[in-house]
């Protein structure tokens, strides 16, 4: 079973819009220039994409005087900003409580579970203890590691891989259409917890109660809440 993060286990983009706000202060201050404080409803537009990416995309948009940052002022930058959400969510957890009840009762049910998602290692892993699931998720595989970030499936094949299983034994737990896009890529089955699924990529998504056969696969199971069961009915 390979869980997203952001949005499935943990509500934490208060916590990555408050770590780039601060990254951004802090490369104004070093300009020369006043912090600039930027609220939370414009740093919503550049949710969801890698960390890296997204202070590019802030620094042109708010400080082209620096864009595009070198190599290293954006890896000093970066590291700057993971840092700060992972503080920050060390101090306020904001758990999902339906995905972190169901990701412990398949670890208490025996199956293998990892993490694949578009934050930082260091993030997964401090989220992950802040939520009480350190001891849960053996494979944790970032998007910062690879070379295409979500929705390619790049990190969803190297978690496969690290599980040492394949897309016929395994299913993915998702959020964000660009997340379920990368599951559906890498063949995976995908429960995806949403108020608004459609038809993507020419899968159409089923209710949980939906029967389904067998050579349909990879389905996608639209829940508003996620549960153990419903994760279980979908593994082969």
């Amino acid at each position: 079973m390979i869980f997203d993060l952001d949005g499935i286990l943990v509500d934490s983009e208060v916590h990555w819009r408050a770590g780039f706000r601060e990254t951004i202060d802090a490369l104004a201050v070093g300009a020369g220039l006043e912090p600039l404080g930027i609220p939370d409803d414009e740093l919503v537009a550049y949710e969801g994409g890698r960390v890296p990416d997204t202070i590019q995309s802030l620094v042109r948009a708010y400080l082209p005087a620096l864009a595009p940052l070198s190599p290293e002022r954006l890896g000093e930058a970066t590291d700057t900003c993971v840092a700060a959400s992972s503080r920050r969510i060390a101090v306020e957890p904001r758990r999902i409580d339906d995905s972190v009840q169901a990701a412990r009762d398949l670890h208490d049910a025996g199956f293998t579970l990892a993490v694949a998602s578009s934050s930082a290692g260091a993030f997964i892993d401090a989220a992950l203890l802040s939520i009480g699931l350190d001891d849960v998720f053996e494979v944790r595989e970032s998007a910062f590691d690879v070379e295409h970030a979500k929705p390619h499936p790049e990190v969803y094949l190297k978690a496969m891989a690290a599980l040492a299983t394949d897309a016929s034994r395994c299913v993915a737990v998702e959020d964000s259409v660009t997340g379920v896009r990368a599951s559906l890529a890498a063949g995976l089955s995908t429960i995806w917890r949403t108020s608004a699924p459609r038809t993507l990529d020419g899968v159409v998504p089923l209710s949980e109660h939906d029967l389904r056969a067998p050579g349909t696969r990879p389905w996608l199971i639209a829940v508003t809440q996620v549960s153990s069961d419903t994760i279980a009915s979908a593994y082969p």
